[in-house]
């Protein structure tokens, strides 16, 4: 199993635009398309960093389903149209991350 940790900084002025198309249709998308997302997270001290964690079955899943989203014209219809008036994200960090062996589910080991 591993994880992708995944960081987005919103345009300036855009912050509410990203957060709107995120709860609006990208959450839903990753749903319909079989993202499987742990958890969500804003910045508390920045407005427009949203952070999120998605598990995969495995490197190849993680590349076949975010090349299924890319491709999926529900999905290109609604980046379009969110971003008529210009780009939403300004920057994406992606970090792929596994459990150590020698961690227990709990950390306690």
């Amino acid at each position: 199993m591993i994880y992708e940790l995944r960081h987005y900084t919103a345009k300036p002025g855009k912050e509410q635009n990203l957060a709107n198309r995120f709860r609006g249709h990208t959450l839903p998308c990753f749903a319909r398309i079989g993202f499987n997302l742990v958890d969500f997270w804003e910045n508390c001290e920045r407005a427009g960093d949203l952070w999120y964690l998605l598990q995969w079955e495995s490197e190849g899943i993680k590349a076949e389903l975010w090349q299924r989203l890319r491709n999926d014209e529900e999905w290109q219809r609604i980046k379009a149209a969110s971003e008529r008036n210009g780009p939403l994200i300004g920057r994406i960090e992606s970090v792929l991350l596994t459990r150590p062996v020698w961690v227990t589910a709990k950390g306690d080991g």
